[in-house]
């Protein structure tokens, strides 16, 4: 300061010597002077890369005079010295995205970064339409790939242990619904875990099929794999929930138009409003970001509690490999009043060009006056046809078609499931199968 006390520029000088460990050779002499008006801290760093890679002394020193007026504030300190390797800091046997962070040091921001945070995606093998190949991606399908063969499980799954085509199909449907998963892994969890929440985002679920990684998609189903009742099964049980459907889901979420802030969505089931819903449950959907996802899956979810409210239960012998978790097929159930009886085929009437116009069971068909039947023919090749009947003989043991079958003819030995029309039997969907002795199933 002057001695009015205005600020003047004060100047001070700082040369910098490094020499190879205990050489005692000092060269390479870098001079620095720093120059400034101001009564706080003036910071300076000063980059040396030496020519070769070893150890070295380094000093400091001033050599600009001191002085012990009151009046300049010019004191010097060396506070540190930071040696940096010229190598990967990351040693790893695989490729891995790093980010670097240069920082300048203030009074403001000293030592460690306490919150570092960044936008990134994943790159791994993805389904382009016609092939898989490697590109920034958040499809649950490619996902799902990724985590089995990623450098991150200790086991990687070869191709041929995947079912790719499969894979494939649910690609084309995540992308087809707008459904993608976007999740940070920030601890250890199994691949099987990690896997099963992939799946739920894309409406999915892990199965092995034909000893490959597989997933079944919860989507309309037309084909019937495989037809029960009391001829091929038994021990039949049902389960139904009785508890009222919630009226909204609350579904919390990091939300991506909001820099990921925490948000939160109603989702509404048919009838009610943010306003009238009374009856409200929270529902967790990790890795879901997407508002318009997050709505899409909570109904989805309201369909399933109030649509698939009942399970049923029983065991089957070997007829059971013929499907797999998620498969559509079809049941009889007595104790459900769902089929009248249930046989196989013992003759087969038919008129003069072949076709046939009656069938005759082995097992008793008992009617009622005034319900229309029909009859539900299950063929060799697993498919099933079915028929009208326009009468019941005396014996019950004979039924006449209301129109002659004339393609996909059933055969001697088919199963054939008898009842009222609409309900000789149901669609349902496999939800688990447990292998038991004996090749047997529930």
């Amino acid at each position: 300061f002057t001695d009015q006390g205005q600020k003047t520029t004060q100047s001070v000088s700082i040369e910098i010597q490094y020499a190879v460990k205990d050489s005692g050779s000092w060269s390479s002499t870098i001079s620095i002077t720093l120059t400034d008006a101001k009564t706080s801290l003036v910071r300076h760093t000063e980059k040396i890369t030496p020519a070769s890679r070893g150890q070295y002394d380094v000093r400091v020193r001033r050599t600009s005079a001191d002085t012990d007026s009151s009046q300049i504030h010019d004191d010097s300190y060396w506070t540190s010295l930071r040696s940096f390797a010229n190598e990967d800091p990351i040693d790893t046997d695989f490729p891995v995205a790093r980010s670097a962070l240069r920082v300048k040091a203030s009074q403001f921001a000293t030592g460690r970064l306490d919150n570092l945070s960044g936008l990134c995606k994943t790159y791994c093998l993805d389904w382009s339409g016609a092939a898989w190949a490697v590109a920034e991606t958040n499809n649950p399908a490619s996902l799902f790939r990724y985590v089995l063969q990623a450098n991150a499980n200790a086991n990687p799954v070869a191709d041929s242990k995947i079912d790719l085509t499969q894979l494939a199909t649910w690609h084309e449907f995540c992308t087809l619904k707008g459904l993608t998963y976007n999740a940070v892994i920030g601890g250890r969890t199994s691949v099987k875990s990690m896997l099963d929440n992939i799946a739920s985002v894309g409406r999915a679920v892990r199965v092995m099929k034909d000893g490959k990684w597989s997933v079944v998609i919860d989507t309309t189903q037309t084909i019937i794999k495989q037809h029960f009742s009391p001829r091929n099964a038994w021990g039949f049980s049902s389960s139904r929930i009785f508890k009222q459907t919630p009226h909204a889901w609350r579904i919390p979420f990091n939300n991506e138009d909001q820099d990921y802030n925490t948000d939160e969505r109603l989702v509404c089931d048919d009838g009610y409003t943010e306003s009238t819903a009374t009856n409200i449950e929270q529902l967790q959907l990790p890795g879901v970001t997407d508002s318009d996802q997050i709505y899409q899956l909570g109904r989805y979810h309201l369909a399933g509690a109030r649509l698939r409210p009942e399970t049923h239960t029983f065991n089957a012998d070997i007829e059971h490999i013929v499907c797999n978790r998620g498969d559509l097929v079809r049941m009889a159930m007595p104790h459900a009043l769902i089929g009248v009886c249930q046989g196989r085929i013992k003759a087969l009437a038919t008129d003069g060009s072949g076709y046939v116009t009656a069938i005759t069971l082995d097992e008793y068909c008992e009617t009622e006056v005034g319900e229309t039947y029909e009859v539900r023919v299950r063929h060799s090749d697993g498919g099933s046809s079915i028929h009208e009947i326009s009468s019941v003989d005396g014996t019950g043991y004979v039924v006449t078609l209301t129109s002659s079958i004339t393609t996909d003819l059933p055969e001697i030995g088919d199963l054939c499931f008898f009842g009222l029309q609409d309900l000789e039997t149901i669609e349902c969907i496999v939800k688990s199968i447990t292998p038991q002795s004996d090749l047997n199933a529930k």
